[in-house]
């Protein structure tokens, strides 16, 4: 397999890199080593997913944070 498959030009859909680690093994462990990159496809995620659902994550934590009565723990009570 073409290692430039999974390192297409900007502005590129990665459809086939995509498709290649959707049968790929050690596709979790492929999408932790690319967590640092800065470029590339990585377990099937583009760095643009992977900075979006980092921001996710960010700014769920700032809400339960800010607003703990609105968070899933309060229901637990």
């Amino acid at each position: 397999m073409d290692p430039n498959l999974f390192f297409p030009s900007p502005g590129v859909i990665p459809r086939e890199a995509k498709e290649a680690c959707a049968r790929c093994p050690v596709r979790v462990e492929c999408a932790d080593a690319g967590r640092t990159e800065k470029f590339g496809v990585w377990g099937g995620r583009t760095q643009r997913e992977v900075r979006r659902d980092k921001a996710r994550a960010r700014m769920e934590v700032k809400w339960s944070v800010s607003f703990p009565l609105l968070s899933d723990d309060y229901m637990d009570l």
